[in-house]
């Protein structure tokens, strides 16, 4: 090979990864997919529980504060329910979507996206006399020192509670909205699997009770608010579409380019 085509070749390869780091930053950073998916978010979560409208004290805000954070939520929620480390609650190519919608409608009824649920601010951000914690209300008892005794640690299809400081505390899940959404996630999904025999409107008994045979009612509620939105308003997107954008990584683009011209990274490439 010729020195003109050995600096031509590494020319291209310089610009190549600088271009497709900077299409994935972007990607990432804000793209029109994403955008679309966050928008449609929050528009139902506004419908749902206006912003800046609450009267308990530690959640009072603003109207625009509280759109930018119903914002951020909905980040977070995506950013879980199109995890493809996550089960999603439904199949086809808009499972996670349909997942999303579940989620944010559990969240909203048992929180109403309040910002003193939200960050743990205050003791009426805590459900059942302070032993529910962050907007998915799980119970894990009252706080002991900052800390909850009762912890879970995260199964593929479920979760388990330790008592050995290992695991998510409720603390953790308020400092961490992420870990709140992931949390209620593996929950919604085991009261699906547990109550798999009933109609898809009592799948959150469960949830909602501790027991498919209770909480009917409040999972009705739960699942039909969610199949309301679906029908009033169909994801912008498919969930392969969104995925891309959140899970593109300039790093495994660089090396499937690399491969296909048959040079590793880091190769000298000699004449």
């Amino acid at each position: 090979m010729t020195s003109k085509a050995v600096s031509f070749i590494r020319f291209f390869l310089v610009a190549f990864v600088a271009i497709t780091s900077t299409y994935s930053s972007n990607a990432r950073a804000g793209s029109p997919a994403d955008e679309a998916a966050v928008n449609w978010a929050v528009t139902r979560m506004v419908s749902w529980s206006p912003p800046g409208k609450s009267y308990y004290v530690n959640a009072k805000e603003t109207e625009s504060d509280g759109r930018e954070r119903y914002a951020a939520i909905a980040k977070d929620a995506i950013s879980v329910a199109f995890d493809p480390d996550e089960a999603p609650l439904f199949a086809g190519p808009r499972g996670r979507y349909k997942t999303l919608a579940i989620m944010l409608s559990v969240a909203d009824s048992e929180s109403g996206f309040r910002k003193d649920v939200d960050f743990g601010i205050g003791k009426e951000s805590k459900g059942d006399g302070g032993r529910s914690w962050c907007m998915a209300q799980v119970q894990l008892g009252k706080a002991v020192g900052g800390k909850t005794k009762t912890r879970v640690v995260l199964d593929r299809d479920g979760l388990r509670f330790v008592w050995d400081g290992t695991g998510y505390g409720g603390e953790d899940l308020v400092s961490d909205r992420k870990k709140c959404f992931r949390v209620g996630l593996h929950i919604m999904r085991m009261s699906f699997n547990t109550c798999s025999s009933l109609p898809l409107e009592s799948r959150l008994s469960m949830y909602a009770s501790g027991s498919c045979g209770s909480g009917r009612d409040a999972s009705a509620n739960r699942v039909r608010k969610a199949v309301k939105w679906l029908s009033a308003s169909a994801p912008p997107t498919d969930d392969a579409d969104l995925m891309l954008i959140l899970r593109s990584d300039p790093a495994k683009k660089q090396a499937q380019f690399f491969t296909e011209i048959g040079v590793e990274k880091g190769l000298s490439v000699k004449d």
